[in-house]
């Protein structure tokens, strides 16, 4: 081997040293990522009635549909939300119905678009929806605002509704 083939063969070595050595810095092999919990989806309407009935908790009933590109995406969305998560089933009962199954449900809701989100209260009471994709601050901002609705309904004080 001449010389010069020794320094490539020494700079291609120390190139690849440096190379799988930032990758190794960056990403520890042994450190796992956090993944965020699960959202607990109901499919049934009728028994997320029932366990908002129980447990005083309005529901989130998002109808989409498996050729829906969009209800793809706003799901993906939600789920890598850690915090959207826990807002998710910390205050509300999260119902996924698909739009096709469950199209007479769809439209005594009156759901002309996918993805759709409708709250309800336990007491069919609608507290907001949102219709369409949006960012994961509108939707966020959306829930908080349907949560203030009905803490409000509850209350028995007249909620405040914010026009932007």
């Amino acid at each position: 081997m001449t010389r010069r083939n020794w320094l490539w063969t020494g700079l291609g070595l120390a190139l690849l040293v440096v190379t799988c050595g930032t990758t190794l810095w960056a990403k520890p092999l042994f450190r796992k990522e956090a993944k965020p919990k699960p959202i607990a989806w109901q499919s049934d309407l009728y028994a997320a009635h029932k366990l908002a009935l129980e447990t005083n908790r309005p529901m989130m009933v998002v109808f989409g549909a498996s050729w829906c590109g969009y209800c793809r995406k706003l799901d993906h969305e939600i789920a890598s939300d850690a915090k959207l998560v826990d807002q998710i089933n910390g205050d509300f009962i999260p119902v996924h119905l698909d739009f096709e199954s469950d199209q007479r449900i769809a439209t005594i809701l009156e759901v002309r678009s996918l993805p759709t989100t409708i709250i309800l209260s336990p007491d069919a009471d609608l507290l907001g929806s949102v219709v369409g994709y949006v960012r994961r601050a509108e939707y966020q901002k959306a829930l908080q605002s349907a949560t203030e609705r009905y803490e409000s309904l509850q209350s028995g004080t007249p909620a405040v509704v914010r026009t932007n």
